[in-house]
Order: structure tokens, then C-alpha cells, then sequence
């Protein structure tokens, strides 16, 4: 009798199990495929009776898809008094002359960084503190600003790269086409005159001397300026202004949640179990992930706001929409703006002729420490607080390491062609490994603190214990941790020894030259100058030093690049 009850109550227990199994809701399927299968071995009724709940859901992340993210935060003005009345807005008359002459120097300035860690991408940037100089400076902050570059072919080593499908392979150059256009002309709309106006501007407030506008971002990209007019009829410039996008969701993620809704509302009306059946058929994998990601960030939101009133912090714009910033879409500019005084109407001014400028031009990398045709293992992959898959590639995008160990607490960053060093928040200090090709793996060094530099594939430079040294093959010490700093030229190396507080000359094969002089400087460590006439000698090919005479005066000597004496005079 015991064993039949205790049969009863298994049996009831595994329907319960089986019963709640099939009363998954459509968010909790990891597939399309899958929701679609239970749906369809399901009676007419129960498939009913699981759509009718979905749909519930459904009609949820459609009015939560409405949902609207902005911010926004200024200053205010305390002075309210305008003694006279600003010049209204209008372009420099020689701003097209001032584009003629800066457009195509712009390019001369400018280079690119290729990225492996979270966005593989090109990122292109310009030295524009030289530009500024050379060429009017709102001219060259107006091109940075607001021109678009296209990527057209990749080059490394001279020859094109057509695989771009793998953006881990190494790219020195690019040839771009690049285009900016410049106003030329304006137009302008009283906001407060004409409520309704061409370019769909909408004051959202106005109080005393501060106006909020929402701009559509179509028109935003023609916006140039605002001025404000008070009661007197003075034209007032902003004070203080700050613009903020306006996030909305994609709006086909809301179409797509509309068309499943309108496939379930017909799968409720339905009797018929073919026509159900094809009904289930139409649900498309995009209509199903728009439910899984709508669903995704909305427990995200809830999440978010029990970690606000937790901690009582400030969530910025980018804190709602982290790790979803896919379901976005920018669809107007929020435009704060305060003036001295209280204001009686807006203008804005906007860009109604435009004169183009194009141009193609090739691009080089940015000449960096890690960017050479000698080194040619970069790390790859994502990197932040929660995520770490991190790998080794070289230069031609073959993956040498897919996957170093490393958990949320720790991080590794490059310090040379084969060298990386592992960061720990838990460990006092950090862990130097190098990249052994043969066996592809990182192994650990632990007699060195620091990677300084190689000064080739046999001798590098470490740090340990606050001085540097040189160490062959990292085992034989060439150069004792005894030097404050070690350069290291074309054909020679300089260290500083911070026992004798003397430079010590070797050649690249660590044999002491210069022997007969105590060197107290190498003049310019980073950027040599000719003797006599001081001008940059950017060949290298001479170099001056400061010495100490048997006398113990001071001297100086200019050498060559193959440290042969050219001149020794004394200083008086």
C-alpha cells in the first residue's frame, strides 16, 4: 500500500514537472525553433491559451518600446543683464577661401590606429595643434568635426589587403576618399513666431532665460547657431548650452513585435489546426528576438533602478543602455540653452546652401612603439569588467593563443612584440610573460619586473628592483640593474649608470666603447641636433656628448654613427 502511494505521488509529481514544461512562456525559449516545436505539439486549446499569455507580453514590449532615453544637465546664470545687443549670426565672409587652403594640408596631419581589443576597427585622427597654427583654427576644428572618410583599399607592406573580412590582419596604409561640406549660406526661423516651422523644431520648455528645443536629428546635422532676443528686442548670444540625444528604440524592433502580435491575434481567432499550424510557421527569428532582447533590457532596467536606489547613484545615458546599444536609434537633439536675460523669442540658424570638397589620400599608421613590421603579435578580443577573452594574433591575422586564461579579476595588456603583462586585483604585483611561438604559449618570467624594450630578437632591457639591465635570451645578464635608463639607437646604446652617475656607450653587441671619456650627457636623448648650427639632424648620423677632461673641466665630442671621433673641444 506504500509503495503504490509512493508510486502516486511520483507519477503526480512528474505530471506537475511535465505540466510546467509545457507552460513555457515565449520569453524562456532559447530558440525560435524550439518555441515553435512545443507550439506545435500542443492541442488547439493549449495553443490558444499559450498565445493569449504571450500575446500579453507582446503588447507589454510594444508600449515599453515607446520608451524614450535623453538627459541633461546645465549650468545656470545667476547675471540677468544685457547691456547691448550681439551682432546677429552670419558666416565669415572668407571661410571659403580659409577652407581652400586648410582642406588638403588637413590630410598631411593625419593617420590612422588599428584596433584589436573590443572594436576591431580603424580609427583615424589628426595632429591638429600644428594644423591650428598653420591654418585658422575653428577652419581646422570644423573639418575634424564634420568630415567623412571612406575606407577604400587596405594596404600592408605595400601590397593591398583584400581581406577585410578579418580585421585582425596587420593594415599599414589606406586609401581613402574623404568629403566635408562647408556652408555657404543660411536661413533662420523665429521658434516662438512660428511654432510650426519648415525644419520641425519644438520648444519642449521655456522658462525665464533658458530654452530647451527638440531638434530632429535629420535637421540637427544643418544646425549652426542660436541667438535669443529680450524684451527690449536685444539679440542675445547663449551663455551656456549643452545638446543631448534623444534614444528611441529601432523602430523595426517595434514593426517586428506588431507583426508577431498580428500572427497571434489571428492564431486566437483560428480554429482550424493546419491553419494554426501555419500561422506558428510565419513567426519569423527576427520577431522572436525582438521579444528575447526586449525582454533582456527590460529586466536590465529593473535591474538598474534596485542598484540606483541601493546605492543612491546618478545613472547616466549610456548606464540604461549598455550591452543593448543595438535596439537604439537616435531620433531627435535635446538643446539646452541659457541666456543673460529672460527671453521673449529664439532664432535659429541653419545651413540652406553648402559648397563640397573631395579628395582621395592615402593614410598611414601612426608610427608607434607597437606598430612596426618587427613586431608582429598583437593582442585581440574583448576586455571589460564582466567579459575577458583575450588571444594573440599575428601580423597576417592567424591566431597564434585563442584564448589566455584570465577571470573577471584580472587584465593583460601588451608591453612589447612577445612580452604582456598580466594585471591582478587581488596580487600586489603583476606578472610578465613572454610569447613562446614554437610552443604557442605565454610563459611566465619570473626573475624580471618590467619589460622595457628589445634591442633585438636576442637582448632586452627589463627593470627590477628600480634599476634597468640587459639580459640575452632572458637568462644571461649582459648589463647589471644597475642603470637609471638605457637608449637605444640605430648602432649604438647609451646607459646611465646610477652608480657613477656616468653615460656607459656600447655597440649592439655589448662591447664597451668610448671607454677614455667619463660622459656626463647625451645631448637631446630623443632628438638629436648638428653640431654648431643646432638644426634637427634627423638622419642621426652625428651625435654630441658631454665629457668630463683629466683636468676636470667640461668637453664636448661629436661622434658618428659608427662612434667614430669626429671632434673634441673643450668648454670654457
Amino acid at each position: 500500500m506504500q509503495k503504490t502511494f509512493l508510486y502516486s505521488v511520483y507519477l503526480f509529481c512528474m505530471l506537475l514537472v511535465i505540466t510546467a514544461c509545457g507552460q513555457k512562456k515565449i520569453e524562456e525559449f532559447k530558440s525560435l525553433n524550439n518555441y515553435t516545436k512545443s507550439l506545435q505539439q500542443k492541442s488547439i486549446n493549449n495553443v490558444q491559451k499559450t498565445i493569449a499569455k504571450d500575446t500579453v507580453l507582446i503588447n507589454e514590449l510594444i508600449n515599453f518600446s515607446s520608451l524614450k532615453i535623453t538627459g541633461g544637465f546645465i549650468g545656470t546664470v545667476n547675471e540677468r543683464q544685457t547691456e547691448k545687443s550681439a551682432d546677429k549670426f552670419t558666416l565669415e565672409s572668407d571661410n571659403v577661401q580659409k577652407m581652400d587652403s586648410s582642406f588638403q594640408g588637413y590630410f598631411k596631419e593625419l593617420f590612422f590606429e588599428q584596433n584589436y581589443i573590443n572594436n576591431t576597427d580603424i580609427d583615424f585622427s589628426a595632429y591638429t595643434g600644428d594644423l591650428k597654427e598653420k591654418y585658422n583654427e575653428k577652419t581646422v576644428e570644423f573639418i575634424d568635426d564634420n568630415v567623412i572618410i571612406e575606407n577604400k583599399k587596405y594596404y600592408y607592406q605595400n601590397t593591398e589587403s583584400t581581406q577585410r573580412n578579418n580585421k585582425l590582419i596587420r593594415i599599414d596604409s589606406v586609401l581613402i576618399f574623404a568629403k566635408i561640406k562647408l556652408p555657404i549660406k543660411t536661413a533662420s526661423i523665429n521658434v516662438l513666431e512660428n511654432v510650426t516651422n519648415k525644419y520641425d523644431v519644438q520648444i519642449d520648455e521655456l522658462k525665464e532665460n533658458e530654452v530647451t528645443l527638440i531638434i530632429p536629428i535629420d535637421t540637427y546635422k544643418d544646425f549652426l547657431a542660436i541667438q535669443a532676443l529680450n524684451k527690449e528686442g536685444k539679440r542675445m548670444n547663449p551663455i551656456n548650452k549643452s545638446s543631448f540625444p534623444e534614444y528611441i528604440i529601432t523602430p523595426s524592433i517595434k514593426n517586428e513585435l506588431n507583426a508577431l502580435k498580428n500572427i497571434c491575434n489571428e492564431i486566437l481567432k483560428e480554429n482550424n489546426e493546419e491553419k494554426i499550424d501555419i500561422l506558428i510557421k510565419k513567426i519569423t527569428d527576427r520577431q522572436f528576438r525582438a521579444v528575447k532582447e526586449m525582454y533582456s533590457f527590460k529586466l536590465h532596467l529593473k535591474e538598474l533602478n534596485k542598484l540606483k536606489e541601493k546605492e543612491k547613484s546618478l545613472l547616466m545615458i549610456f548606464d540604461f543602455m549598455e550591452g543593448f546599444e543595438h535596439l537604439f536609434t537616435i531620433q531627435n537633439q535635446s538643446y539646452i540653452v541659457n541666456f543673460s536675460d529672460n527671453i521673449k523669442d529664439v532664432e535659429l540658424f541653419f545651413a540652406d546652401e553648402y559648397k563640397q570638397y573631395l579628395t582621395e589620400e592615402v593614410i598611414h599608421h601612426e608610427d608607434d612603439a607597437y606598430y612596426s613590421f618587427e613586431n608582429t603579435y598583437t593582442l585581440f578580443g574583448v576586455s571589460n569588467d564582466s567579459i575577458k577573452e583575450m588571444g594573440i594574433t599575428n601580423e597576417r591575422g592567424e591566431i597564434i593563443i585563442k584564448d589566455i586564461d584570465l577571470n573577471t579579476e584580472q587584465t593583460i595588456i601588451q608591453s612589447g612584440n612577445k612580452y604582456f603583462l598580466k594585471f591582478d586585483r587581488n596580487e600586489e604585483n603583476d606578472s610578465l610573460f613572454w610569447l613562446d611561438i614554437k610552443s604557442k604559449k605565454l610563459l611566465y618570467t619570473p626573475s624580471f619586473g618590467e619589460y622595457i624594450e628589445s634591442v633585438n630578437e636576442i637582448y632586452d632591457i627589463f627593470k627590477k628592483d628600480s634599476g634597468k639591465g640587459v639580459v640575452k635570451n632572458r637568462e644571461i645578464t649582459i648589463l647589471p640593474f644597475t642603470y637609471y635608463s638605457i637608449w637605444v639607437y640605430d648602432t649604438f646604446i647609451a646607459a646611465y649608470n646610477r652608480k657613477s652617475n656616468l653615460f656607459e656607450i656600447y655597440d649592439l653587441d655589448f662591447k664597451r666603447c668610448l671607454i677614455e671619456f667619463n660622459i656626463l650627457s647625451v645631448r637631446d636623448l630623443y632628438r638629436y641636433r648638428s653640431f654648431g648650427e643646432g638644426e634637427e639632424d634627423k638622419k642621426n648620423t652625428r651625435f654630441y656628448l658631454e665629457i668630463e677632461t683629466k683636468e676636470g673641466g667640461r668637453g664636448e665630442v661629436i661622434i658618428d654613427e659608427k662612434l667614430k671621433i669626429l671632434s673634441i673641444k673643450s668648454k670654457k
